[in-house]
């Protein structure tokens, strides 16, 4: 069973529709939340009020009517200047622990909790968080927003938070005690340090690697993962840790932040991919995409709209990734070993972001895992990513090679007798000119042996030219087994054959001849069922004089054959 990467979206659609709404408390507001427990999600206790005009005090909210409670990520409001108010429980604290409220993993433009205290002007006293605010009262040493409670709450009347923000419409307010959130922090922290060191490690080794090979899909993904590690760190707040100043600079910014990452990721999806050439549809539809977010969701951003494009946004994602998959899953077929490791990485990350979102809707509890879902799907990826480049560059480099070894046989072909195995005469002429100029200039002895078959054209005729193949394919391979290493065996032409001797002087010349015409000579050759026949070779062998040229080196070796045929073939003869 293959799997269809296209069908992606219908069956995230039909598992939401699977789950029911979170269940809710029969009475939500009156929930009340003691000293001494580890932690308790309040979201499905919130109720939730709209302020239109933005401008209520805390005591017109407390009093106000119509509180509604709140189901999951149900919330919308379209009303610019309208801020949202929740209400989130009774909570009461000791003198000797401290509560905390993380309002949100995300990091809100304005959240303000308002604490019941008895005393306080007005009854309840605001701690300010959020990038908006400077975040005057938000534990800065923690990277999610997180207020400490007043340690003399009044249990009598209900947290409230006021909620302003253009991107997230609602928080998912965690409430800890003492002990459960220095152990969430430290937990949260070493979780944050892994992800962030594992996609830092491996943008440096595939930055450093990008560098050396000069390769464009490693800098794509250099780009895109620096990208994703900075949106993960300014929405999540990790940023904040490092400048606030740069953290309320960044935070605006989230939806081109976003917009980049998924423009650099899909130009990474074309580049690895190599979907131009390979899937020219499916690349119009990535351009198709990144050109939508560029236009509508940047756009948008640029122009002030953001409620707009951030919609456009959560309404074009969902169309990038079953075609980023679908993409890898053609390649995958199309025998592209490397797209499976990019599809795994697509896969791991969409699960950690639909994990996330889950626990987002209310369907997944708040848990390290749920929380932090979307930043481990990203440095999976960034690991599987960096895999997958890997296991390119490998099948890249077995490409090449065998290109190089089908042009090295090409290249052997050219210059090989296809019949003999031996070098063919137009690389005999070209060596043999590179071989007398490096022994002249190296005052080097070099000497050629030139063979011919006696009376082959006799043996064509009584026996058929396949058995005259079969002579020549014997002095063939009688050549190659006489001669010493470095020494080059041709065929001349015909039944002609010349031997290149490098560092030979005339006695080991004649000595490799001698080796070739008696090997020959101990042939049989099955012409009939019952008859044999057997050849013998006349050679000449000549030694490099000085100044002498190739073609006159073969010349008198030539004229030393002539003298063996003369002399009644069969033998040896030496050139003077």
């Amino acid at each position: 069973m293959t799997f269809n990467a296209a069908k992606l979206p219908i069956v995230l659609v039909f598992a939401l529709c699977l789950f029911p709404a979170p269940p809710q408390a029969a009475d939500q507001h009156a929930m009340s939340v003691t000293a001494g427990f580890a932690s308790r999600d309040l979201a499905p206790h919130m109720d939730y009020l709209l302020d239109p005009k933005g401008d209520w005090s805390v005591q017109q909210a407390a009093e106000a009517r119509g509180w509604r409670p709140l189901a999951g990520f149900t919330l919308k409001n379209d009303q610019p200047d309208a801020v949202t108010w929740f209400r989130l429980g009774r909570a009461s604290a000791d003198r000797h622990s401290t509560l905390y409220l993380e309002i949100c993993t995300h990091q809100p433009k304005n959240a303000t909790v308002y604490a019941p205290v008895k005393g306080a002007p007005g009854g309840y006293i605001g701690l300010k968080a959020g990038w908006g605010g400077g975040g005057e009262n938000d534990e800065l040493g923690f990277i999610s927003t997180v207020v400490a409670l007043p340690r003399d709450l009044d249990d009598s009347r209900p947290l409230l938070l006021r909620w302003d923000d253009p991107f997230i419409t609602e928080p998912r307010p965690v409430l800890y005690g003492q002990d459960a959130f220095l152990t969430m922090s430290w937990n949260t922290a070493a979780l944050k340090f892994a992800i962030y060191g594992v996609m830092a490690a491996m943008i440096l080794y595939n930055l450093v690697i990008a560098l050396f090979l000069r390769d464009r899909a490693y800098f794509m993904y250099v780009l895109y993962m620096f990208a994703m590690l900075l949106y993960q760190a300014v929405v999540r707040g990790e940023i904040k840790i490092i400048s606030f100043n740069a953290y309320q600079a960044l935070y605006p910014m989230v939806l081109l932040l976003s917009t980049t990452t998924a423009v650099l990721g899909m130009q990474f999806a074309r580049t690895f991919l190599t979907t131009k050439i390979n899937l020219p549809r499916l690349d119009k539809a990535l351009l198709l995409l990144m050109a939508l977010f560029l236009t509508l969701v940047a756009g948008m951003d640029l122009l002030g709209f953001k409620p707009q494009a951030n919609t456009a946004s959560f309404l074009i994602t969902p169309l990038m990734i079953p075609t980023v998959l679908g993409a890898a899953c053609l390649r995958i077929r199309q025998g592209f070993g490397a797209a499976r490791y990019f599809f795994l990485a697509w896969t791991v990350l969409s699960l950690g972001v639909l994990a996330y979102l889950l626990y987002g809707l209310g369907y997944l509890p708040s848990s390290m895992l749920t929380v932090h879902a979307a930043g481990l799907g990203a440095a999976a990826e960034s690991v599987l990513l960096s895999l997958a480049l890997a296991d390119r560059i490998r099948g890249l480099r077995v490409d090449r090679e065998a290109l190089l070894e089908r042009q090295r046989g090409l290249a052997h072909q050219a210059v090989t007798d296809e019949l003999t195995g031996l070098y063919n005469k137009r690389y005999l002429l070209g060596d043999l000119k590179e071989s007398v100029k490096r022994a002249a200039q190296g005052g080097q002895p070099l000497s050629v042996a030139l063979f011919d078959v006696d009376h082959f054209k006799r043996f064509n005729d009584s026996f058929g030219h396949p058995k005259g193949d079969e002579v020549l394919a014997a002095m063939g391979h009688d050549i190659r087994g006489c001669v010493r290493d470095g020494d080059k065996g041709c065929r001349y032409g015909g039944e002609e054959f010349v031997v290149i001797l490098p560092m030979a002087g005339l006695d080991q010349a004649l000595a490799v001849a001698e080796r070739v015409r008696g090997a020959i000579a101990r042939r049989r050759f099955a012409v009939d069922a019952d008859q044999w026949a057997s050849v013998t070779v006349s050679a000449g062998v000549a030694c490099l004089r000085a100044g002498e040229n190739a073609a006159e080196l073969l010349d008198r070796a030539d004229k030393a054959l002539y003298v063996a045929k003369r002399a009644g073939r069969d033998r040896t003869v030496v050139a003077e």
